[in-house]
C-alpha cells in the first residue's frame, strides 16, 4: 500500500509540473539588469514577472500556465518587446542584442518563431514607410519627387499588408495567426479593408483554431469579438437600407453638464444634426468651430445640435464643453452610450445624422458644404 501510495504522488508531482513552461538565453547590451515579463490575457495584460540578467545578460524564467492553456508573453527588455507564445512543457531559447538590428533569436518554439516572423514584417515595413514619409517631409524637394514618394508608400503600404495577410492564411491554425489579427501598421484601424473585409481573416482564424485549441481563451475572445461584430454589421446594413427611406430615429435621453436631462424627441419640429464626438479626436474643435459657424447661420431659422460624448471621462467632457463654449445641446451619459453606439450602428467617431423636421433621418456623416446645403433644403 506504501509503495503505490509512492508511485501516486510521483505521478500527482509530474502531473503538476507538466502545465510548466521555460525560457532561458541573453539579452545582451541592455543599460538596466532588469527584464519585465508580461503575461498578455484574453481580455487584459498583467505583469508576471520581473527577472534580473547576469552581468553576462543571462536569464531564466519559468511559469506555471494556466490551466495548462498556451499563453502570450511578453518580454520588456532594454526598449524592446518580445512576444512569446508559450505552451506547456516548452523549453525555449531567446537571445537578443539590444540596439542591433535583426530583432531577435528564438528557439524551441515553432508558435513563438511565427510570432517573430509576423513581427518582422511589421517592424521592417513600418521602418520603411517612416523612411519614405521622412523624405516627403523635406522641404527642399519638387513636386515630382513628393509624388513619386507618395506612390512609393502606397506601393510598399499594400505590400507591408499582403504579407502580414499571406502569414494569416498560410498559418491560420496557429496562435501566432490569431495574435496577427490584432497587429497594425502606425494610425492603420484595418487588417485588411475594414468590416467584413476583416471578418473575413477573423472567421478563418477562428475556424482553424478551434481544432487544434478548442478550449484557448484567446480563441473564445476571439469568437465573442466576431459575433458582437457581425451584429454590428447586420445593424448597419439594416440601418442602410431603412435610409433609402426616411426613417424615425432612436430615443436618447441624457443629461447635460449642470444634470439636466435632454431627449433628443424633444427637437421634434426642428431640423436637427445628432453628432458624436469625442474628445480624444485631435480635430474635435476644428470640427466644433465649424458647426459653431453652422448653428450661427442657421439656428434662428430652426436648426439644433444635438451633441452626444463618446468620452469615458466625464471630466474631459466637460472641460471641452467650457472652454469651447459650444452653443447647442451637448450631453453625456457613460452607462447608456454604448446602448446608444449599438442602437445607432456607430463604428467610429466622429460621426452625425441629420433629421428633419418630421423625425425622419435623411443623411448620415455629412459634412463640409454637403452638410450645409441638406440643412438649408431641410429648413424650408
Amino acid at each position: 500500500m506504501k509503495k503505490l501510495f509512492v508511485i501516486l504522488s510521483i505521478a500527482a508531482l509530474c502531473a503538476c509540473s507538466s502545465n510548466n513552461a521555460k525560457v532561458e538565453g541573453k539579452f545582451v547590451g541592455m543599460e538596466s539588469d532588469t527584464v519585465t515579463v508580461e503575461r498578455i490575457g484574453a481580455l487584459a495584460s498583467s505583469v508576471a514577472d520581473t527577472i534580473v540578467v547576469d552581468e553576462k545578460g543571462a536569464f531564466k524564467f519559468s511559469v506555471e500556465l494556466q490551466g495548462g492553456e498556451p499563453s502570450l508573453y511578453t518580454f520588456h527588455a532594454g526598449g524592446r518587446d518580445i512576444v512569446l507564445l508559450l505552451t506547456p512543457g516548452d523549453r525555449i531559447r531567446l537571445n537578443s542584442a539590444v540596439g542591433m538590428a535583426g530583432g531577435y533569436s528564438v528557439e524551441g518554439s515553432e508558435e513563438s518563431e511565427l510570432i517573430r516572423e509576423v513581427t518582422d514584417i511589421l517592424n521592417n515595413g513600418a521602418a520603411r514607410l517612416d523612411s519614405i514619409m521622412n523624405n516627403y517631409s523635406l522641404e527642399n524637394i519638387s513636386e515630382a519627387e513628393r509624388k513619386s514618394l507618395s506612390e512609393s508608400y502606397a506601393r510598399e503600404y499594400y505590400a507591408v499588408k499582403r504579407e502580414q495577410i499571406r502569414f494569416i492564411v498560410e498559418n491560420s491554425g496557429s496562435l501566432a495567426a490569431l495574435y496577427a489579427l490584432y497587429q497594425r501598421l502606425p494610425n492603420d484601424p484595418y487588417l485588411a479593408t475594414g468590416g467584413e473585409g476583416d471578418l473575413v481573416y477573423y472567421r478563418l482564424v477562428a475556424d482553424s483554431v478551434s481544432e487544434k485549441y478548442p478550449t484557448s481563451p484567446y480563441l473564445a475572445t476571439l469568437r465573442r469579438q466576431l459575433q458582437e461584430a457581425t451584429n454590428s454589421i447586420e445593424m448597419q446594413k439594416t440601418l442602410s437600407e431603412l435610409m433609402e427611406n426616411p426613417m424615425p430615429y432612436p430615443e436618447i435621453a441624457m443629461k447635460d453638464m449642470f444634470g439636466k436631462e435632454h431627449k433628443l424627441s424633444s427637437t421634434l419640429g426642428k431640423v436637427v444634426i445628432l453628432d458624436f464626438w469625442t474628445t480624444a479626436d485631435a480635430n474635435s474643435s476644428l470640427n466644433n468651430a465649424e458647426m459653431k459657424d453652422l448653428y450661427e447661420e442657421f439656428a434662428e431659422q430652426g436648426l439644433e445640435i444635438f451633441q452626444v460624448s463618446v468620452d469615458s471621462q466625464k471630466a474631459s467632457w466637460v472641460n471641452a464643453t467650457q472652454q469651447q463654449r459650444l452653443p447647442w445641446i451637448s450631453v453625456w451619459d457613460n452607462e447608456q452610450i454604448n446602448t446608444v453606439i449599438n442602437h445607432y450602428a456607430l463604428q467610429s467617431v466622429p460621426a452625425n445624422f441629420v433629421i428633419d423636421r418630421e423625425g425622419n433621418i435623411i443623411g448620415r456623416n455629412v459634412t463640409d458644404d454637403a452638410l450645409r446645403q441638406m440643412v438649408r433644403k431641410a429648413l424650408r
